[in-house]
């Protein structure tokens, strides 16, 4: 059975986007900031999984891939800027609440755009085999990507990996100290959502 990349990245944008509704809809600040952590985090490693994989994939198999790879690198960035300024907020406060709001209008567009426009793109040069390697390397990379925006980190091959694995090591340290939600309250927030 095929294993599709796209079809990777696509569940975590749904994932990022389910988390965010909850972190706006909730009250409790406690809440909001244990759902905001699963938040960052999940949306670092999406980010770096991208940059890592599926970039230069694009970059070699995509027309124009040079121009797609420059313009979601720059999304990306001002992301990573907002992630890091909402990550050293008080959860629940006015400016916390529109630092998320303003990532998630940037996010949103950038979303948008690479499920309409970039993936159909990358789907058309995959086949059987490369699709299967693209997912596992995706994969491994979401497991082992940092939790933590680094926006002044490299974004490009190699430096961005070598800088990820210094990174990852520094970030779980500092998740131990932040809490998150049980995998229950993430089972529950998929069904309500």
């Amino acid at each position: 059975m095929s294993r599709n990349p796209i079809e990777l990245l696509k569940r975590g944008h749904r994932s990022i986007q389910q988390l965010y509704a909850h972190i706006n809809s909730t009250h409790v600040a406690n809440e909001k900031q244990k759902f905001f952590n699963q938040f960052r985090k999940e949306l670092s490693q999406h980010s770096v999984a991208e940059e890592v994989v599926m970039y230069p994939w694009i970059k070699n198999a995509v027309t124009a891939g040079d121009k797609i790879i420059h313009h979601s690198l720059d999304e990306h960035q001002s992301v990573k800027e907002l992630l890091d300024k909402a990550d050293g907020l008080e959860a629940g406060t006015k400016e916390f609440n529109d630092t998320l709001k303003n990532l998630m209008n940037n996010l949103s567009e950038h979303i948008k755009e690479e499920e309409n426009v970039v993936f159909p793109r990358v789907e058309k040069t995959l086949n059987e085999s490369n699709r299967n390697s693209l997912y596992d390397s995706l994969d491994a990379v979401l497991k082992l990507a940092p939790t933590r925006p680094h926006p002044d980190a490299p974004n490009k091959p190699p430096l961005n990996v070598i800088a990820g694995v210094g990174a990852r090591a520094l970030d779980s340290m500092a998740d131990m100290t932040r809490e998150f939600p049980t995998q229950e309250e993430l089972n529950n927030l998929e069904k309500k959502l």
